[in-house]
């Protein structure tokens, strides 16, 4: 079996032009990496693609962000549920309007519908085969759009930003306008009262690399080693104590390195993970 090898596009801004023929082969390097470490300098390496003059008209470039809230309670059309937790009062919601949704639990797609009171609570509707109840997760991911004027604010959804949804896939949709506070107030270690977050600057992804500990009978294990999350060791002894999160929102914490690699172990102290190896983690910095 013949595997493909997997592309990635980089925009490389630079602080002053240099010699960059097209086709030519970059190499780009950690020079702030300790020369007296026996550790590969090595960043990245690719191919010149295109040289860019002005990014905002020649290329389409987003960071995903995601929010997560909590059903507050479902009204008497079973498919209409109200989430809390995913704004704040004073947040524009309105360039959010239409925007896809899902639930945590049962893997279910919606969509926001309208603002509920003017606490920041939103009105989300659901397929009606969807048993939503109070205290579910409720995850809301979209892409900014960057290098736009100011005034020109993007947020998109592809149709793949769910990877795991359930149903057909419905077309790439985008809102515009300035988003509101981005950051939900307060914080919890609870799963279900777990704040908002922006991950492109508040937290690192991963992946479960293996289980470690007894399986319970629900099939929950207590901790796992985390890969991805840090390029060193000494990298990652900076985070020891750093709360990490399942895609279900299980919550726990980075105890103690394994390994070399940067690999750490990450235990979930109430009950335990359902995460399965090759899920991703995200770990929340300070």
């Amino acid at each position: 079996e013949i595997s493909t090898p997997r592309v990635v596009f980089v925009l490389l801004q630079l602080d002053r032009e240099v010699l960059c023929p097209p086709r030519s082969h970059v190499v780009c390097s950690r020079l702030d990496t300790d020369v007296n470490k026996h550790v590969c300098r090595i960043a990245f390496h690719g191919r010149v693609d295109a040289v860019i003059e002005n990014v905002a008209t020649s290329v389409r470039i987003g960071k995903v962000k995601e929010r997560r809230g909590v059903v507050d309670k479902t009204l008497d059309d079973p498919a209409v549920v109200i989430i809390k937790e995913i704004f704040r009062k004073e947040t524009n919601w309105d360039v959010f309007r239409g925007l896809r949704v899902q639930n945590v639990r049962t893997k279910r797609v919606g969509q926001l519908d309208g603002p509920f009171g003017k606490a920041g609570k939103v009105r989300a509707v659901f397929p009606n085969d969807d048993v939503a109840v109070p205290g579910d997760v409720v995850v809301l991911r979209f892409t900014k759009i960057l290098f736009q004027d100011k005034h020109d604010r993007s947020l998109g959804q592809s149709p793949t930003i769910y990877n795991d949804q359930e149903g057909s896939a419905t077309t790439f949709k985008e809102d515009k306008g300035s988003t509101g506070g981005n950051k939900s107030e307060g914080g919890s270690t609870s799963a279900a009262l777990l704040a908002s977050v922006e991950c492109e600057k508040k937290c690192r992804t991963g992946l479960v690399e293996r289980l470690k500990g007894e399986t319970a009978a629900n099939g929950s294990n207590p901790s796992v080693i985390a890969a991805g999350l840090f390029a060193t060791a000494e990298e990652a002894a900076e985070f020891i104590g750093a709360q990490v999160a399942t895609d279900a929102a299980e919550v726990g914490y980075v105890e103690a390195l394994f390994g070399k690699a940067g690999k750490v172990r990450v235990v979930f102290p109430d009950g335990g993970t359902l995460a399965k190896v090759g899920q991703t983690l995200r770990l929340f910095e300070k």
